[in-house]
C-alpha cells in the first residue's frame, strides 16, 4: 500500500511592511469618516436629554405655582445664599436650587441640599438639573471647568433672576418687572424659565441678564454645539444658538464684552424682563 501526502503549505510568518501600512491607511480613512458622525450624534443625543430635562424643570415650575396660589417658585442670589442643608430641613431661605456651584463645600456636589430645594418636589429626578454635555466638577478641591473632573457638580442649570427673587437684583429692579405670579407674566412664550449657564459663571441659581447693562452679566452655556436649551414661562423648549464669540469662547466669562454688536445679549435680555409699566 502506497501512502500518499499533500505537500505542506508554507504558512505566511507575519504581514509584510506594505500591507501593514494599507491596513492603518484604511483605518485612519475609517477613523476619520466615523469619528465625526460619532461626535455629531452624541451631541445631538445630549440636546435631546437637555431638552427633557428643560421640560422636566418647566413643568415642575409650573405644578409649583398650581399648588402655590399663582406664586412663582423663589430665586435668590448670593446674598441670600444656603451653603449646607439641614437635617431637621428648616431653610428660611429655601428657594428653586440652594446652594452655590462654584463651591465644593457650599453645595455644589450636595445632592441633599438640591433634593430639599423647592422645586424638587415637582421635579423628582436630580439628572433634570445637570446637563449631560457638562464635563465640570472638581478634582479634589480643585475646580475644573472642562476637563479632569471626578466630582461632577449637581447642577448646570440656572433661572431666570427676574422670577420672584427672594431680593431684587441690583440698581435697575425698580426700572423693571420682577415677575411674582405666573399670571403677572404678560409675555409667557417670550420669558425664559431656565436655561444652560456657562461653567465658568455659573454659582448660585440665577442667570442675571440686565436689560439696563450693555454687557453680559452671566453668560449662557454652550454645551451644544454653541448653544443653549431654554425654557420658558409658557412651558415650551427651545435650543438657541449663540453666535456671540465672547460667550462661544472657552474663556468665556462673568461681565463678558458682547463681541457681535449685543445682537445675543439683546436678545435674552428682550426674554428675560421688561421695564416696570409693562411690555413695550
Amino acid at each position: 500500500m502506497h501512502l500518499h501526502f499533500l505537500p505542506r503549505r508554507r504558512i505566511p510568518g507575519g504581514f509584510t511592511l506594505i500591507e501593514l501600512l494599507v491596513v492603518g491607511a484604511t483605518l485612519a480613512v475609517l477613523a476619520g469618516l466615523l469619528l465625526p458622525a460619532l461626535g455629531k450624534t452624541r451631541t445631538q443625543t445630549h440636546g435631546m436629554v437637555c431638552l427633557n430635562n428643560g421640560q422636566q424643570l418647566v413643568s415642575g415650575w409650573r405644578l409649583y405655582t398650581a399648588d402655590n396660589n399663582d406664586t412663582l417658585v423663589r430665586t435668590a442670589g448670593l446674598d441670600s445664599l444656603v451653603p449646607t442643608h439641614n437635617v431637621n430641613k428648616v431653610y428660611p431661605l429655601n428657594q428653586w436650587a440652594m446652594g452655590t456651584m462654584d463651591n465644593i463645600g457650599q453645595g455644589a456636589t450636595n445632592t441633599q441640599l438640591l433634593k430639599d430645594s423647592l422645586l424638587y418636589k415637582y421635579v423628582g429626578a436630580l439628572p433634570a438639573y445637570r446637563c449631560p454635555a457638562d464635563r465640570s466638577g472638581f478634582l479634589g478641591q480643585v475646580m475644573k471647568l472642562y476637563e479632569g473632573a471626578t466630582v461632577p457638580r449637581v447642577r448646570s442649570m440656572s433661572m431666570n433672576a427676574w422670577l420672584n427673587p427672594i431680593n431684587p437684583w441690583g440698581a435697575d429692579s425698580t426700572r423693571f418687572t420682577n415677575f411674582r405670579k405666573i399670571g403677572g407674566i404678560l409675555r409667557p412664550s417670550e420669558t425664559f424659565v431656565t436655561i444652560d449657564e456657562n461653567p465658568a459663571s455659573i454659582n448660585d441659581g440665577w442667570l442675571i441678564c440686565d436689560p439696563g447693562s450693555s454687557n453680559w452679566i452671566d453668560v449662557p452655556a454652550t454645551y451644544h454645539d454653541n448653544a443653549s436649551v431654554i425654557s420658558f414661562a409658557d412651558g415650551h423648549i427651545e435650543i438657541k444658538r449663540w453666535r456671540d464669540p465672547s460667550i462661544t469662547a472657552l474663556t468665556a466669562s462673568i461681565g463678558a464684552i458682547p463681541k457681535d454688536d449685543k445682537v445675543d445679549l439683546r436678545w435674552l435680555q428682550a426674554r428675560s424682563t421688561y421695564g416696570s409699566k409693562g411690555p413695550p
